[in-house]
């Protein structure tokens, strides 16, 4: 969600990843996990295919004989990414 969504005191709040930008978005979860638009780019992409590839079978990369991209699901991958991405341009514009 984006840092303004939830109250006005967490937009003080620094990055969870280098710790020193100011956070834009925050995930709630068992911990709150805040992140700027930097860290956003450089590094929830390799945290994300790692989990993805980290409950990939080494049988299951073995066995496969189509491009990796079906067995990451890619495509549902830049699906959702669009979407959440055009969602949440509508919800920063309604917000203003």
């Amino acid at each position: 969600m984006l840092i303004n969504e939830r109250c006005p005191e967490d937009s003080t709040e620094t990055c969870s990843f280098c710790g020193e930008n100011t956070a834009k978005a925050l995930w709630m979860g068992k911990s709150d996990i805040f992140v700027c638009s930097h860290c956003a780019i450089e590094h929830l992409p390799q945290l994300m295919a790692d989990a993805i590839v980290g409950s990939i079978s080494i049988e299951q990369l073995q066995a496969s004989t189509g491009p990796t991209c079906e067995i990451n699901k890619e495509l549902r991958i830049r699906e959702r990414f669009h979407s959440a991405f055009s969602s949440a341009l509508i919800r920063k514009i309604r917000t203003t």
